[in-house]
């Protein structure tokens, strides 16, 4: 090492009089088989790669010998010692080749940086999703998409989100580099990455777009502003219509890296479902639903219907269709009805009845009653005060409705 009085006093390597030999030798060494040993010799020779550790000129060769042992510290390979040592030969080119033990290719560029080549694996992950990609449905439906994601790119969700819908993100795996080298790995949630992800080891940086989160973690990014962590489930903020969601590293800048990571990106649809008109029948004339008829109970005969009661004045005869329900179209088809209107309608979930008003129609013996208009909610029976004179029979009941649709009846 040479003290440089520069104002700095820092102690550094003495610059060789031979910047690049062209030229090699072959040093073999057994180092202590243990990864925190192997990580203190990796960053000894790293202090090699990098130009302020050497002396400095007006001619910058700092930098040019930095980038020779860069090229040596790729070249490093790490085996048992027991198996015989083979030489490594490394192509003397303008732009420098490395192949590591993991297989992970990378080239030293003409301006001191390294860049990552992609391989077959990494062109064969799953691309981005586009156009006819499954969408989640509304009322609380959900989709999962595979996403992969380098620390240079965007992976965008191929759907539109809007306010209340929810995102997540699962199943995460792979490691990448943000650009400084072996110990610039990460883990997609920030850890650093030594052959695995190292507990605690994750920080946050104020430059970063989400400074709470970690740096080098997936983040997501709402209609190209709105960062978020979406390691936990994210609510869409109000105000949100037809909004897109991104995930990127959270680093100041998406440039110079390489690695790639997978993962599942959750998106459910909390919007309300667009209402689907239904319609159900009541055909008591073939089924008694003997089980839904009510106050009080008169008689059924097949193929008539049912009876009024035999007594006295108007009696009711109520049929239960759910609970909550919203009607905005009601039938009753009455066989020799005398009266029928009065204390009719919509019997709501509090036992309150509501009357809107009825048209009748009469064709011989039958008469058709029938209320067509604003929906009437939280109705839980449909009730008919009648007499038929001499003997009346209520013979149907058809309702309609958008919403919700009761589990009764048959289907129009």
């Amino acid at each position: 090492m040479n003290d440089i009085q520069d104002g700095n006093n820092t102690l550094t390597y003495v610059l060789p009089d031979v910047i690049d030999p062209q030229e090699f030798v072959c040093v073999t060494l057994r180092i202590p088989k243990n990864k925190f040993h192997i990580m203190a010799f990796k960053g000894a020779v790293w202090d090699l790669c990098n130009w302020w550790n050497w002396e400095r000129n007006d001619a910058h060769d700092a930098t040019k010998v930095a980038q020779v042992w860069r090229r040596v510290f790729r070249s490093m390979v790490f085996s048992d010692c027991t198996q015989k040592q083979t030489d490594l030969i490394e192509a003397e080119i303008e732009m420098a080749i490395h192949v590591d033990c993991d297989c992970n290719v990378t080239v030293d560029c003409c301006d001191g940086t390294t860049k990552q080549l992609a391989t077959t694996d990494m062109l064969n992950q799953p691309g981005q999703p586009g156009g006819g990609s499954p969408q989640p449905q509304p009322g609380g439906g959900c989709q999962t998409y595979s996403l992969t994601l380098t620390p240079m790119t965007m992976a965008l969700a191929p759907t539109t989100v809007n306010s209340g819908d929810t995102v997540q993100v699962l199943n995460v795996a792979g490691s990448w580099n943000d650009g400084s080298g072996f110990a610039g790995w990460y883990c997609p949630d920030g850890k650093k990455f030594f052959g695995s992800c190292v507990p605690g080891s994750a920080t946050t940086d104020g430059s970063d777009p989400l400074p709470a989160a970690f740096y080098m973690q997936i983040i997501g990014v709402l209609n190209g502003t709105t960062y978020f962590d979406p390691f936990s489930v994210y609510t869409i903020p109000g105000g949100v219509t037809s909004g897109t969601v991104e995930f990127q590293a959270n680093r100041p800048a998406l440039t110079s890296a390489w690695g790639n990571i997978t993962f599942d990106a959750k998106v459910c649809n909390n919007s309300t479902p667009p209402a689907t008109p239904w319609c159900r029948d009541f055909n008591f004339m073939a089924v008694s639903y003997a089980g839904l008829v009510t106050d009080p109970f008169p008689d059924w005969v097949a193929g008539l219907g049912w009876d009024h009661p035999h007594v006295n004045g108007d009696q009711s005869l109520q049929i239960a269709i759910g609970a909550s329900l919203s009607i905005n179209y009601l039938k009753f088809v009455v066989n020799n009805l005398s009266d029928g209107t009065a204390d009719s309608g919509f019997v709501h979930d509090d036992n309150t009845l509501t009357n809107p008003g009825f048209s009748l129609t009469t064709v011989g013996a039958i008469t058709t009653i029938i209320y067509s208009g604003t929906a009437i909610n939280l109705v839980k029976a449909i009730r008919l005060n009648f007499r038929g004179d001499p003997d009346g029979y209520l013979q149907e009941i058809q309702i309609k409705g958008a919403t919700v649709a009761p589990t009764v009846g048959a289907t129009c």
